[in-house]
């Protein structure tokens, strides 16, 4: 049975088929794929804004933007962004609407709906939502259906390699919550963790180790040390190859290297001036904008520069 059980669809294993509490995302809904991008602008053409982007609807523009929203703590205007791009598909944008729910950032608190959203995030493919779902599920209330239901995310997220979610299941298993008490399963997933360097869970293996048959650690022992993390898609991640509004591919060497040269100037630590867009290069021009009352991004074009000439003229 343990060898069997573990890896499979927890559909195939689990048995609750009730709903929680009703909220704006249903919790079982089949998961929405993210819409397929917007025809770009070419590259002779002039590239959109990120701003421009958001608003002809663009749902990874809106989440980008959201985030920035975030930074400068406009929190009103980041949660009705970051719904509009939960709502046309976005993983990564589910997610961090249902924190925001959670924790009442810019919405009213709402555990039902936060829970809900996360877990759409998760069916979704977010790797990190299925962690939080299962701990948005296990810390409601207290029914065989809530803690069926965070086991099951919490196996999914154990599955993609996250290793708190592979102790969770291991405690899960240990305890008999929301899965069958199993000593060799929880056996399982406490090595699993273990080789993936976490020390608490070594000794939590250690421990059980002596409650089990010799053939229960063997399937055990294999099946841990045959485990391979699944696959995970980047862009549910929240991570997308460079869009038309990144500056970082479609602004030209010259301008980012005239860019650099004026915020060195200014003091703002852009690194060398050689015209590619780095990390140090778009914390600069992100903190130049916000001195200056600009729309904070990270994007170089003609008002950039002009501004940057005044401010080095004095």
């Amino acid at each position: 049975m343990f060898a069997g059980w573990i890896g499979q669809n927890p559909g195939n294993t689990r048995h609750c088929q009730s709903q929680p509490e009703a909220a704006p995302a249903p919790t079982q809904a089949a998961p929405t794929p993210a819409p397929p991008p917007q025809q770009r602008a070419s590259q002779t053409e002039a590239a959109p804004s990120l701003e421009s982007a958001a608003a002809s609807g663009d749902a990874v523009a809106r989440y980008q933007l959201a985030l920035q929203q975030l930074e400068d703590q406009r929190y009103s205007d980041a949660a009705a962004l970051m719904r509009r791009a939960a709502e046309q598909g976005v993983p990564a944008a589910q997610r961090r609407f249902a924190l925001m729910l959670a924790n009442g950032e810019g919405v009213p608190a709402n555990p039902a709906a936060a829970r809900d959203w996360m877990a759409r995030a998760a069916g979704n493919g977010n790797v990190q939502a299925m962690h939080d779902a299962g701990g948005m599920f296990i810390n409601a209330e207290s029914t065989p259906d809530f803690q069926a239901i965070a086991a099951r995310w919490f196996e999914q997220g154990a599955l993609h390699g996250l290793v708190d979610s592979q102790v969770n299941m291991a405690l899960l298993f240990k305890e008999g919550f929301g899965v069958p008490e199993s000593p060799a399963d929880a056996y399982a997933w406490f090595t699993i963790a273990a080789n993936a360097g976490d020390a608490e869970a070594r000794n939590s293996a250690a421990e059980l180790r002596p409650m089990l048959t010799p053939e229960q650690r063997a399937a055990a022992e294999s099946v841990a040390r045959n485990f391979t993390p699944r696959a995970s898609r980047p862009e549910a991640q929240g991570e997308y190859p460079p869009q038309p509004w990144d500056n970082g591919a479609l602004a030209s060497p010259a301008q980012i290297a005239r860019a650099q040269a004026l915020l060195s100037q200014l003091g703002y630590q852009p690194g060398p001036a050689d015209g590619m867009m780095g990390a140090r290069t778009r914390d600069a021009i992100r903190s130049f904008r916000r001195a200056q009352g600009l729309t904070v991004s990270d994007q170089v074009d003609s008002t950039l520069i002009s501004r940057l000439e005044q401010a080095a003229a004095g």
